[in-house]
């Protein structure tokens, strides 16, 4: 078959133009993944954020449930300690004196004092409290800001931008 040199050179420009533009489909549906990774990277920070103020309130209410609860061991600790000195002592007016006396210095012993306290020195939240201006009224703004921000942007999914894109070429 004798196909004319015009229609080989015009075949032969088709094809390279085809190849131009399947580079330029793959460039662009690079960059629209790309794009999108970092949509989702930029929404990362905002439940990143989120997360920070949750974490924030768990450990400042943990911290405010153990201190509760140490007070209240503390509390009971000292007082078995006062009634144990009690006993002793009750013990000891009444029976000491008809005891040897090498047993009176092991009587007038104190019984052993426990006490709890901070491995840590300071503790990480010593400003924080549950109901703290950090934590008030923030919510609402964090989120306004984020998703106004969020929204502005388009997060499509890459068939279907292929698809509309598609559709317009």
């Amino acid at each position: 078959m004798n196909v004319p040199q015009s229609a080989k050179m015009e075949l032969q420009a088709i094809e390279e133009k085809f190849k131009e533009f399947e580079n330029c489909w793959t460039e662009t549906n690079q960059k629209v993944v790309e794009i999108e990774c970092l949509i989702n990277w930029y929404k990362s920070f905002k439940a990143a954020y989120h997360g920070l103020f949750v974490e924030l309130q768990r450990r400042v209410h943990i911290e405010a449930t153990v201190t509760q609860k140490v007070a209240e061991y503390r509390k009971t600790l000292n007082d078995k300690f006062e009634k144990e000195i009690q006993e002793r002592n009750k013990f000891n007016s009444r029976a000491i004196k008809y005891l040897p006396p090498a047993f009176h210095g092991l009587l007038s012993m104190s019984p052993l004092k426990y006490e709890i306290f901070p491995t840590e020195n300071v503790s990480m939240l010593a400003g924080l409290k549950e109901d703290d201006e950090l934590f008030a009224g923030i919510e609402s703004e964090r989120e306004t800001a984020c998703s106004s921000t969020l929204n502005s942007a388009p997060s499509p999914s890459s068939k279907e931008y292929i698809k509309k894109r598609t559709t317009t070429l």
